[in-house]
């Protein structure tokens, strides 16, 4: 059996990946017609996905919760 380790850094501790959060936001904000994020709503999104900058999507904010991690991976991946 092999363990696997994950290390989870999301707010920058170990990788800076403000960029790559701020790409996701846009990208998120242009599917669904929203204004485009700020610098200050990238790094309350980074903090945490329960971030009072998802408060604005109410009840609905998993589906784009949802739709931001998946351009965070694309703009990870795209950006190794």
């Amino acid at each position: 059996m092999q363990d696997t380790l994950v290390i989870w850094d999301w707010d920058g501790t170990i990788i800076d990946n403000m960029q790559t959060g701020m790409s996701a936001l846009a990208d998120m904000a242009k599917k669904f017609g929203l204004s485009a994020p700020s610098l200050a709503d990238a790094k309350n999104v980074m903090t945490t996905l329960k971030a009072p900058y998802w408060d604005q999507f109410g009840k609905d904010w998993e589906i784009y919760g949802r739709y931001f991690l998946e351009r965070f991976k694309y703009h990870s991946n795209v950006h190794d």
